[in-house]
């Protein structure tokens, strides 16, 4: 089992905008009908742009406080794993 996700994304919020351009790979398997496992890489790089439409809320201190931290650029990159039993009772 795998599978693949690309994205390219803008997000609108009140007094910005963030820009999101990633993609995820998925890889996994069942080891019986009730257990699976997966193993996951995410790379996302998103963009934040402060609003130029003067009638909106302007951004949260927060956001404006992250820019001034680590720039309007952020870059992510995160693996996961993961296990899982299905606990459904099956009725025929």
């Amino acid at each position: 089992m795998g599978q693949y996700q690309c994205y390219d994304q803008t997000t609108e919020y009140d007094g910005y905008n963030v820009q999101s351009l990633g993609f995820g790979v998925t890889v996994g398997k069942n080891f019986t009908d009730y257990i699976a496992s997966s193993l996951k890489y995410g790379l996302d790089k998103s963009v934040i742009q402060l609003s130029q439409d003067l009638s909106t809320a302007p951004p949260p201190i927060d956001v404006i406080q992250q820019i001034v931290d680590y720039g309007n650029t952020i870059i992510t990159s995160a693996l996961y794993w993961t296990i899982a039993r299905d606990s459904r009772d099956y009725f025929s």
